[in-house]
């Protein structure tokens, strides 16, 4: 009789709302046999009820070894990361306080950045800069406002927007941003370190 083969992948940064943890919640699994895939599925890890913390790390290796308790005749091929990170939330955020951090965050951005641009502006003498080169360009004292500090303007904020790939709710183009990549990197550092601490002090699912 031919080995059935298990293809398994873990999910990177699982966040779930309910204690109790199945493999479809943490990992993607394949088989040629749909019934049997969706058995694997809906197998019972762990309940976050019993344990003391909210976040754990999980190896492959005890999603193999729960899998192969209930179905000893598969081979099991992990194409995935060898252990990851799950966070149980218990309750979701009032929408109202989210969109008040939100807004707090903006505001902390906004004037946050519009103060390191003036301080930049400052320090390297811009408005004495435009002052020399508008002379030199009209032969004239510079006026208060000009085509240069307008263009400047626009120029800074269109640079902004392209650089960050935003406007509004859309990208202008399909490529990941600055920012998404930013924060990629840092759930992956995170989650290493956090793996990394849990390993010692044994907040770990392993065989």
């Amino acid at each position: 009789m031919e080995t059935q083969v298990l293809y398994l992948a873990l999910k990177e940064g699982v966040v779930l709302h309910a204690p109790m943890v199945c493999i479809q919640d943490i990992a993607t699994i394949y088989t040629t046999n749909a019934t049997l895939r969706k058995k694997i599925q809906a197998l019972p890890l762990f309940d976050f009820s019993s344990e003391s913390h909210d976040t754990l790390g999980l190896t492959v290796f005890f999603v193999m070894q729960k899998i192969l308790a209930h179905y000893p005749d598969l081979s099991l091929v992990n194409l995935g990361p060898a252990e990851i990170s799950i966070s149980y939330v218990h309750t979701r955020p009032h929408p109202f306080f989210t969109f008040l951090k939100m807004t707090f965050a903006c505001f902390l951005l906004f004037f946050g950045g519009a103060f390191s641009i003036m301080s930049f502006h400052t320090d390297v003498g811009l408005r004495d800069t435009f002052g020399t080169l508008y002379m030199h360009l009209t032969g004239h004292a510079k006026p208060p406002v000009t085509a240069l500090e307008i263009s400047y303007s626009v120029g800074v904020c269109l640079g902004i927007l392209i650089f960050f790939n935003h406007i509004g709710h859309k990208k202008i183009t399909n490529d990941p941003t600055p920012l998404q990549v930013q924060m990629r990197q840092y759930e992956q550092n995170v989650e290493q370190t956090f793996l990394a601490a849990s390993q010692r002090k044994e907040r770990i699912k392993d065989v």
